[in-house]
C-alpha cells in the first residue's frame, strides 16, 4: 500500500502535516460538483487540500486536485482554479474560505523523527498540535510535542 499525501495546515506561521481528524467533514469534492479522479496512487481520494489557522478560525486556503476533463470546471468559494491543465489538474489558491468543522484536527511538524508507515503515528513528528474547533472555531490547542518526544525516547528503550 501506498503512504497517502496528507492534507496540510498551516497554524502558528508554521506547515503542517494533517495527521488525523475526528471526522471527514473538512473539504468534500461533491459538495462542490467536482468528478475527481486518483492521479495516482498516493492520492486515492483526488485532492490535497491546505488549510490554515488565522485568528482562531479554520480556512480552506488551497486544494489541488484532479477533476475529470470532460466535466465542468466548478467553483470553490466562488474562485475558478488559478491553475489548470488539459488533464484535469486544477490548482485554487488564496481561497481563505471558512470551514466550519468541528472536532479534533492532530497537527504534524518539523522533523519526521520516526518510522513512517501506511497508518502514520503522530509521534513520529517533532512537533505535534492537538487542535479542536467548534463550528470551524479553535476552541483548544495543545502542544503534544513533549509527549511525543516522551513516547519516542521510551520506545526506543526498550
Amino acid at each position: 500500500m501506498t503512504v497517502q499525501e496528507p492534507d496540510r495546515v498551516y497554524y502558528k506561521r508554521r506547515k503542517y502535516e494533517l495527521v488525523s481528524a475526528d471526522n471527514e467533514d473538512l473539504f468534500d469534492p461533491e459538495e462542490h460538483g467536482f468528478d475527481l479522479f486518483a492521479p495516482h496512487t498516493a492520492c486515492w481520494r483526488g485532492f490535497i487540500a491546505t488549510y490554515a489557522v488565522k485568528n482562531r478560525e479554520l480556512l480552506l486556503r488551497n486544494l489541488d486536485c484532479w477533476n475529470n476533463p470532460e466535466s465542468t470546471v466548478p467553483l470553490v468559494a466562488g474562485h475558478l482554479p488559478a491553475e489548470s491543465t488539459p488533464w484535469g489538474e486544477l490548482n485554487y489558491k488564496k481561497l481563505e474560505h471558512p470551514v466550519p468543522y468541528t472536532g479534533r484536527l492532530i497537527l504534524g511538524g518539523g522533523e519526521v523523527l520516526g518510522p513512517f508507515d501506511y497508518f502514520v503515528d503522530w509521534t513520529i513528528y517533532e512537533l505535534v498540535h492537538d487542535c479542536q474547533f467548534q463550528r470551524g472555531h479553535l476552541v483548544t490547542a495543545k502542544d503534544l510535542s513533549a509527549e511525543a518526544a516522551r513516547r519516542r525516547w521510551g520506545e526506543s528503550k526498550q
